[in-house]
Parts: structure tokens; C-alpha cells; sequence
């Protein structure tokens, strides 16, 4: 089962790099602050000719990251583009080079797979493992396209779906949220179970009760298949065709796509897959005027106003 992620971005430049790093190494993200980058150690071991990363540690590291990963840029003016030229240039670069003197480059994406095992049959031995690209191509493709994530998110899921089976996983990712370790991982291990779509639980990047309880309350509404994009929605290939995916709404284009998921069969609210919550909105508009204004816009989507006319009165991320 492959997974990709769909990014859609405006003026991210903060984030961007964070994320994209994040979702496509395994690792944390700078999430941790304690792991060890000792530059002593060589591919053989540590100081002591100790091992420094397993097989094992390897092949979790693999499951923890994303197969592909689309940036779907709606006409960024910071830094945000070449951001990702520099990172796209690395990841071809690290795609074409071989692992070792006389071998055919491997990419990234099988290399991180494979971990430290060397032979094919390892990779096999784990049928949920990700599975290499063989265009060998670098895992990151960023588009261009209008503003809007409904639109930007739709160009995005449209750009991988040709790759994707039926039930391997497309996951959606606002560019200011970080899936915290563990996160893809405890999705994919979800979907093995089952089911069609599945959400992250919240953890908003404050301190304070006010963010505890925005947690609390995002889970209940997730449960009850209302999902916000900071859920991390995450759609089996073959769904999101079946109901039409994304569609370009200036707002609530996530409450549109959770509904009528929803109406296919539960949303599952995955254990252990925990995605960090930018908390700007609230610190910059105000905590009583962003829960008031988003219970107003919610309640009027609900009576089915036009979503033109309530993204009127919310305001874009500067």
C-alpha cells in the first residue's frame, strides 16, 4: 500500500521545509530534539563498530513516511518556491545517486524502504513496506495553480491518483501542520485493518486549557465525521474517486469532502496518528473571535449558504 501526501501551500516559506522533510525522511522533523546525529559514526557502527541504526529501526523509519509527496503552490510571493526548487534538487540528486561503487542509482524513495537490508527479498518480506518508484524519480512534484485549497488540493490529489491503486492512501496535509513520529505509520497500520478514510488526532503547537480544549472538541467532531483539514483527512485512492474528491470551494471544502465520505461509512479517528496544529489564527485574530467567527461559519454552511459568501468573512493566512 503506497502513500501520498497532497500539501497546498501559500506563502509557507516558515513551513514548508519542515514538513516536506518530515513526511518524506521518516524522521522527526526537528520534532526531537535528542536524536542522535553523532558525526563520528560511519555506515558501519558507531565509535565501538557498534551498529548505530538497525534493520529494524530502518524498516519503522521507512513506514513512517509518505511514497510521494505533492506540493500544490497557489502563487506564493515569499520564499515558498524556492524553497521547494532547492529541496525538489536535492531529492533528484539523492535519487540518482547509486548506493555504492558499480551499482545502478536507487532512489531515495527504495532506499528508504530497504533501510540497511541490500537485498530485494528483504523488502518483500514486508508486503505494507513502501514501494519504490520505478521511474526513478525524486519523491517531490510541486504544481502550480490558483489560490484556494479546494482547488489547489483537488490539481494536487489529481496529479499523483494515475499512480495510486485503489487502496493505497492519498493524505491531505495543510502546509502550517506537522504530523508528529509515528503518525503515517499509525495510519497505515490503520488501513491495514480496514476502512476507507481515516483522521489524525489534534495537538495544537500552545500551551494553555483554551488549546486542550480545542483538542478535545476537534476529536468529537471528527468522530461524528466532521473533519477539518487539520484532521489530516486521508482517503483510499479508489474512494476518493468514487465520490469525486476535492471540490473548488472557496471554503469548507474539507466539511464537503468529510460528508460525503461519511455517507460511504464511518471516518476513522486513527489511534497513535497525532499531527501538530499551527496555533497563529488564534494567537493573531483573537481566541473568542476565531471560535465565535468559525461556529458562525460552520453553523451557516450547514444551512447550505453559499461557501463564496462566507469565505468572505475568513480572512486568508498572511
Amino acid at each position: 500500500m503506497r502513500l501520498a501526501v497532497v500539501v497546498p501551500t501559500l506563502n509557507e516559506a516558515a513551513h514548508v521545509e519542515t514538513l516536506v522533510r518530515r513526511l518524506l525522511s521518516g524522521l522527526d522533523g526537528g520534532l526531537d530534539g535528542n536524536r542522535d546525529t553523532d558525526s563520528k559514526a560511519d555506515s558501519n557502527g558507531g565509535p565501538e563498530g557498534e551498529p548505530t541504526t538497525t534493520s529494524k529501526d530502518q524498516a519503522a523509519t521507512a513506514y513512517d513516511r509518505a511514497d510521494h509527496v505533492v506540493v500544490a503552490d497557489g502563487g506564493s510571493t515569499d520564499a515558498t518556491l524556492e524553497r521547494l526548487a532547492a529541496l525538489q534538487a536535492e531529492f533528484e540528486a539523492d535519487a540518482k545517486q547509486p548506493r555504492s561503487t558499480g551499482e545502478a542509482p536507487v532512489p531515495s524513495e527504495t532506499r528508504m524502504a530497504r533501510g540497511s537490508l541490500a537485498d530485494e527479498q528483504a523488502t518483500n518480506s514486508n508486503p505494507e513496506a513502501p514501494r519504490p518508484d520505478t521511474a526513478h524519480r525524486a519523491p517531490l512534484t510541486v504544481i502550480h495553480g490558483p489560490a484556494g485549497r479546494g482547488v489547489q488540493q483537488r490539481d494536487g490529489a489529481a496529479a499523483i491518483l494515475p499512480e495510486l491503486d485503489a487502496d493505497d492512501l492519498l493524505v491531505f496535509v495543510h502546509a502550517d501542520n506537522l504530523p508528529e513520529p509515528g503518525a503515517l505509520a499509525a495510519l497505515r497500520s490503520a488501513a491495514r485493518q480496514g476502512g476507507h478514510a481515516f483522521a489524525m488526532r489534534q495537538h495544537v503547537d500552545a500551551e494553555g486549557d483554551f488549546y486542550r480544549a480545542v483538542e478535545r472538541y476537534a476529536e468529537r467532531r471528527a468522530a461524528r465525521g466532521r473533519v477539518y483539514g487539520d484532521s489530516c483527512l486521508a482517503v483510499r485512492a479508489g474512494t476518493y474517486r468514487a465520490v469525486g474528491g476535492f471540490r473548488p470551494l472557496p471554503l469548507f471544502e474539507d466539511l464537503d469532502l468529510a460528508r460525503r465520505l461519511a455517507a460511504q461509512g464511518p471516518i476513522v479517528l486513527v489511534d497513535g496518528a497525532y499531527v501538530r496544529v499551527c496555533a497563529r489564527r488564534w494567537q493573531k485574530e483573537g481566541k473568542t473571535v476565531t471560535v465565535v467567527r468559525n461556529w458562525l461559519l460552520t453553523r451557516g454552511f450547514e444551512l447550505r449558504l453559499p461557501p463564496r459568501l462566507l469565505a468572505a468573512f475568513y480572512p486568508r493566512h498572511s
